[in-house]
């Protein structure tokens, strides 16, 4: 392996620099998990290894209720109304850590995160034949945006969301790989739906079902436990959930909170349509592009969900982004543009979330990431990629391993 250069190393130390802070904050979290989003998932997993109904309310209510100090030295309540918003599947697979006392399995999902976040991207990188200097940008860029720090803050599947991305983008996945991946993004759902099929076309049919088993291993034998839960789950969606919809950081909750049923649309409308008509123009979009639109285009849209479900659709779309802004020639303006919507804008509208629109404590003003780099993504369609992937893997230097 060759030596790094100045510049890698410098890159190197801004991301230990970086990942210090970050890091110091999971920490905390991990040791607080009665406060984080972890409580709810370690509970499923719990009921699960126990043999309890996760959707029971009543049994639910009783194992999650109460009150507890916050990273911060806050007192706080519980984080899980309701009763589990996950399908059991989703249980299932984390019950090694529910076998595990609640403390000690949030350290392990804490590291869990942060392993997964850079092995995810270190992945995409690969993917769009980066070179090591951009692959370890890549990665900076990802450690310092303020959707990881919530996604490390509130302990939530950010980091194995982006994992997944990274997986079912490479160039050759291989069925195992891609049952990974497809396992890791079951574990939320609604996060990234429409990933999977982007990458299963074309695919032979022995790929898609030896890929496919995992999933329907788990979901044998989450109906063998509990034949009726996809209805307590459903039911779970359309109740206490349903009314969650009011409190997500979403452009239909953005337009709500501002009082203008119109913005919403307008929004969906200026970032899609650029979107859809630069992806038409570009002759040569290939895998990584098409999942990079399909990610970003579901989370601009989708009515529900918070910062901490955005690492991975605004990763595929960074690294989408930062291949062209370098394709066949750096565009220093689309470097620029990259680095504003996903290093800068995010922290800005956090830090003025309550200046603007004080709404819940929610940070609703980061609804408006997804829509801005939608329209960067467009303009990087605008530039020919003239280099093909394969050369220029040739010609730049190795990317950065990951762990995948």
């Amino acid at each position: 392996m060759p030596s790094m250069s100045r510049d890698e190393l410098r890159l190197l130390v801004l991301a230990a620099v970086v990942v210090v802070p970050v890091a110091i904050l999971g920490f905390g979290a991990a040791l607080t998990p009665e406060t984080t989003d972890f409580r709810c998932f370690w509970t499923g997993a719990a009921f699960v290894a126990t043999g309890r109904d996760p959707y029971d309310v009543a049994e639910w209510t009783r194992a999650t209720s109460g009150v507890a100090l916050d990273v911060f030295g806050r007192i706080r309540p519980g984080n899980c109304p309701g009763s589990y918003a996950y399908p059991l599947t989703t249980a299932i697979a984390m019950l090694p850590l529910g076998v595990l006392p609640l403390h000690v399995a949030a350290v392990i999902w804490e590291l869990m995160i942060f392993a997964t976040a850079v092995a995810g991207a270190a992945l995409l990188a690969r993917a769009a034949s980066l070179s090591r200097y951009l692959s370890l940008a890549l990665v900076v860029l990802v450690l310092m945006s303020q959707p990881f720090e919530q996604t490390v803050m509130s302990a939530q599947f950010g980091g194995l969301s982006l994992f997944a991305v990274g997986l079912l983008a490479s160039q050759k996945v291989g069925p195992r790989r891609a049952g990974v991946g497809l396992i890791f993004a079951a574990m939320k759902p609604h996060v990234i739906p429409f990933v999977p099929l982007v990458r299963a076309r074309g695919e032979r049919a022995r790929t898609i079902v030896v890929a496919v088993a995992p999933i329907g291993a788990l979901l044998l034998v989450s109906l063998a436990l509990r034949p009726a839960w996809p209805i307590s789950w459903i039911a779970e969606l359309i109740g206490q959930r349903r009314d969650m919809f009011g409190a997500s950081v979403s452009l239909w909750t953005l337009a709500s909170v501002a009082q203008s049923p119109l913005l919403g649309p307008a929004l969906v409308v200026a970032a899609i349509v650029p979107l859809a008509l630069a992806g038409r123009r570009a002759r040569d979009l290939d895998l990584l592009d098409a999942i990079a639109v399909v990610a970003l285009a579901w989370l601009i849209v989708v009515p529900y969900g918070l910062t901490s479900d955005q690492p991975a659709p605004l990763a595929v779309a960074w690294v989408a982004i930062l291949r062209r802004a370098v394709t066949p020639s750096t565009s220093t303006a689309h470097v620029v543009a990259l680095f504003v919507v996903g290093g800068i804008l995010p922290w800005v509208l956090y830090g003025v979330r309550f200046d603007v629109l004080a709404y819940n404590g929610l940070e609703v003003t980061g609804a408006l990431v997804p829509p801005a780099t939608a329209i960067v993504l467009a303009a990087a369609f605008t530039r020919s990629r003239a280099v093909a992937v394969t050369s220029a893997r040739s010609a730049s230097q190795p990317a950065l391993s990951s762990g995948g």
